[in-house]
């Protein structure tokens, strides 16, 4: 026999058959049923679903747990509920939401509602919805209909987003996970009937879910991983920075999540700016003022071809105090993992990587009256551009190393200087003119 969770209550059973939109309804002897019936419940893939489940009557009612009663009975058998006079009509085939039978599961502590849901589940519904990749499961396509409201549509993927995000910790109108009545199971020797299971893990279209009660951060997997690149650097208290991200490899990215953590005394006003990926203020979640986190949780329906080294997004913040970038700027596995989706649909772990240097920006004197001296990057191409305190691009100036630019004729005030290396890093300091 399987590997299998099986729950039992104690109820007076009416059996009604319906019409199951996967299979053909199953049939079952009604003379046989007594006032107890048992249920086997595995997801699709027959993986044991390690859930406590509970049975909605069409009233709403549930079944009270009475494990402890009667597991000496079914010994196999170890998740035991009990009823009194509640009726029920079991519907054989996937039942809706609104089913007279419905399963559900029961936690003591927070539902695992992101279990198994990523970005990859938000690309595999895209899909679907526009035709590319229709889903070819009729569990995959109830997974998909997060709210349940009987239609896959861009509202289930707001949905995802936002667990994804951390921006809601349950979904609308629906559980984390639901079970269904497929058949009547034979030759198990027991007393009374025997009812099989399909549980389906809202969200998780493509199965990856852990059956039982705990969070993706507990899932240990054997996925490869690929590196996010940020240049290590000093940070100057009051300087304003725009720090690029990049990749260690060429990527081919259908999606991206990961969340950012920083302290607010270290680094204040974090965004996130796009560059090779258009990353919307929707696929953002900026909490970095009040717990440190700034979640990112961005997808295409088509995968981006991206070359190592280039920026697939900026990282801007206000540094209020000098200490260095890896000392206040890590990734954090809550809420979820971090993952990239690549071309071929599958995930990979994400880290983050700090690269050094021997050297790096700096400009003196400051305050100027005449000259400004620039000390770039030794060994790479670097451009200065001046900006006035109103964004307007005063001068642009490439160069190798150190440079200079003369600011005698600007008149005083204060001025925006950009510098950004050749591999994309960015560093923005204020300027004083004064003659």
């Amino acid at each position: 026999m399987k590997s299998i969770i099986h729950v039992f209550f104690y109820i007076s059973l009416l059996v009604g058959i319906k019409q199951s939109v996967a299979q053909n309804p199953a049939s079952i002897d009604t003379s046989i049923l007594g006032d107890k019936v048992g249920f086997i419940i595995e997801t699709e893939s027959n993986n044991t679903t390690n859930v406590e489940w509970i049975a909605h009557s069409q009233a709403g009612a549930d079944i009270i747990d009475c494990t402890s009663d009667n597991i000496q009975f079914y010994p196999e058998l170890t998740d035991i509920y009990c009823g009194s006079s509640l009726n029920f009509d079991v519907a054989f085939g996937p039942i809706s939401f609104e089913s007279l039978f419905s399963l559900s599961p029961s936690f003591t502590g927070v539902q695992d509602y992101l279990n198994g849901v990523s970005t990859l589940d938000m690309v595999l519904i895209t899909r679907h919805i526009l035709g590319i990749n229709p889903l070819d499961s009729e569990y995959r396509i109830i997974a998909a209909d997060v709210n349940a409201n009987g239609s896959i549509t861009a509202v289930d993927l707001l949905e995802m987003r936002k667990l994804i995000l951390g921006i809601n910790t349950t979904i609308s109108n629906n559980f984390s996970w639901v079970a269904y009545a497929d058949n009547v199971i034979e030759g198990l020797n027991y007393d009374i009937p025997v009812i099989g299971c399909t549980a389906v893990k809202i969200g998780d279209v493509n199965g990856s879910s852990v059956s039982g009660i705990q969070s993706n951060t507990a899932i240990v997997e054997s996925r490869s991983t690929t590196s996010l690149i940020m240049k290590d650097q000093k940070l100057k208290s009051g300087v304003t920075y725009s720090i690029a991200v990049s990749a260690d490899d060429d990527l081919d990215i259908y999606g991206l999540q990961l969340t950012l953590l920083s302290d607010e005394s270290q680094i204040s006003d974090l965004s996130i700016e796009s560059a090779a990926l258009t990353i919307t203020p929707e696929s953002i979640h900026n909490q970095a003022a009040h717990s440190g986190k700034t979640s990112i949780a961005w997808m295409d329906v088509d995968f981006q071809h991206v070359k190592k080294n280039k920026a697939l997004f900026y990282i801007n913040f206000m540094a209020n105090e000098d200490t260095f970038l890896s000392d206040v700027l890590q990734l954090t596995e809550a809420p979820t993992p971090s993952l990239m989706v690549d071309k071929n649909l599958e995930e990979k772990t994400i880290d983050l990587k700090y690269t050094t240097s021997s050297s790096g920006f700096r400009v003196f004197p400051n305050p100027t009256k005449d000259i400004l001296q620039i000390y770039g990057e030794q060994d790479g191409k670097s451009t200065s551009r001046l900006y006035d305190q109103y964004g307007g691009l005063i001068l642009s100036k490439s160069h190798n190393g150190a440079t200079q630019i003369q600011v005698a004729e600007l008149s005083n005030g204060v001025y925006f200087l950009q510098l950004e290396s050749e591999e994309g890093v960015i560093q923005t300091q204020k300027i004083f003119v004064q003659h």
